[in-house]
């Protein structure tokens, strides 16, 4: 088991800034907490690049749709490095195209903006015939890391809070203001 994490030797205060916009309570959404995931996903593709650079060929599973900017980011900065990415969507209606050939990459990245119990990434991941699938995360919680035994997951930084997205704003009584819908401004009834 990996977990590379880009917070734990220190960060400059751009990552740090955008670490603070993430933060469930910090009233961020929209396109300003899209813009920080991208730039955080950005900083996992240099680490993602740099780790796997013989991987030419990477195909990037955005689990829609919390993960989608994180995501982008990441297939910009591997772009940047001159590696072919295709960007594959996954929903928990369709988890992947019916035409999805996992024997035309050396790397595939499951892509999540937050990742709590990492279930639900472990499962696809146990469902793709690919020896070389890696994780990236904007946080992963503590509570999950240890389902993610044998597994490599790049992320910004690992949070020991620990809640249930739901249809608020803040953080209260174990629920907090899901990262899809902070990212979307959607769901939201005050702004």
């Amino acid at each position: 088991m990996a977990i590379i994490n880009l917070t734990e030797n220190g960060i400059n205060s751009t990552i740090e800034k955008e670490i603070s916009l993430c933060k469930s309570n910090s009233g961020i959404c929209g396109k300003e907490l899209r813009n920080a995931h991208m730039q955080l996903g950005k900083n996992i593709g240099i680490q993602i690049s740099t780790n796997n650079a013989q991987a030419n060929r990477i195909a990037v599973i955005v689990m829609m749709r919390a993960g989608l900017s994180f995501a982008l980011g990441i297939a910009d900065e591997l772009e940047n490095n001159e590696k072919s990415v295709n960007i594959i969507f996954s929903t928990e209606e369709k988890t992947l195209p019916n035409d999805f050939d996992p024997a035309l990459y050396n790397l595939i990245i499951i892509v999540n903006a937050v990742i709590r119990t990492g279930k639900r990434l472990i499962s696809l991941a146990d469902s793709i015939d690919n020896k070389q699938i890696i994780f990236a995360t904007n946080v992963l919680d503590e509570t999950g890391i240890s389902n993610f035994n044998k597994r490599t997951v790049y992320t910004v930084r690992i949070s020991q809070n620990s809640f249930i997205g739901s249809n608020q704003k803040t953080v209260l009584n174990g629920r907090g203001p899901d990262t899809g819908d902070r990212l979307f401004n959607s769901n939201f009834t005050e702004r």
